[in-house]
């Protein structure tokens, strides 16, 4: 057999059969157990075994302050219930029975919680804000001594004013349910002192209603139209010992007031 018919017979059983040796790697394993490995898939990792695996942010095998349990990290506001950091509620957001900062909604705690109905929250009584957490006012019939309150019925009162301050006549404020027909905070040319109107001849002196004098009534000192009695005023004041006047000299009257 000739040298080329050698080389055909070859190429003719390789065709057939023959296979190309397997590769070896420099550590000796072959290529195709090596591509094995390299597909291979890494185990899945498990929340709460302990160990921070794909996925996990964290892994403290089971709740804890940092971590919840279902391995995020634990924050307030995350909507998911961590005792262990000291929540008591979780909603992830503010609601009617739970805080922002993850504890139960209570008037007093120093949290407005709007969705609860908290007008304010000052942790108590302050000067804006009522004890009920509704936004202090005078007349809103709750006592708020901060505000500077001395009383609140609400409305005015015999025992307090509008302005939630006691009653008291020439405090300037006309407290009716008192018993005050005026207060102009003193005399005035419509009120005396006493929260009265004036009026000539009440008894009260009154210089800022024009008054001269005011005796209740006629005396020996005064007129009834409170001037001070003189013969001659035109005023005939019998109590001045006045039998007459005139305004001075007439057919039936002399100059000292007296008839003719």
């Amino acid at each position: 057999m000739t040298g080329q018919q050698t080389l055909w017979a070859i190429a003719m059983a390789c065709w057939f059969g023959c296979s190309e040796p397997e590769k070896t790697s420099p550590q000796g394993s072959s290529t195709a157990d090596s591509g094995l490995q390299d597909t291979a898939q890494p185990e899945p990792s498990v929340c709460g075994d302990g160990e921070v695996g794909r996925g996990e942010a964290c892994d403290d095998g089971g709740e804890s302050a940092a971590c919840n349990d279902d391995c995020t990290v634990s924050e307030c506001g995350d909507a998911i219930l961590n005792l262990t950091a000291g929540e008591s509620c979780d909603e992830g957001y503010e609601t009617a029975e739970c805080d922002e900062d993850c504890t139960p909604t209570e008037c007093g705690d120093g949290y407005q919680n709007l969705r609860a109905g908290e007008g304010c929250d000052d942790g108590g009584e302050s000067e804006y804000c009522d004890p009920d957490c509704t936004i202090a006012s005078c007349g809103d019939e709750f006592l708020n001594v901060t505000a500077g309150e001395v009383c609140d019925d609400g409305v005015w009162s015999a025992i307090c004013d509008g302005d939630c301050t006691l009653p008291e006549c020439g405090d300037g404020y006309r407290n009716q349910p008192a018993g005050e027909r005026c207060d102009d905070g003193g005399d005035s040319v419509v009120c005396d002192t006493d929260c009265t109107l004036a009026e000539c001849g009440d008894g009260y002196l009154n210089v800022e209603a024009e008054e001269l004098c005011d005796d209740g009534g006629e005396s020996a000192t005064c007129d009834t139209d409170c001037t001070v009695a003189e013969c001659g005023d035109g005023w005939m004041n019998v109590s001045a010992g006045e039998e007459c006047d005139d305004g001075g000299a007439s057919d039936v009257c002399s100059e000292a007031c007296t008839l003719l």
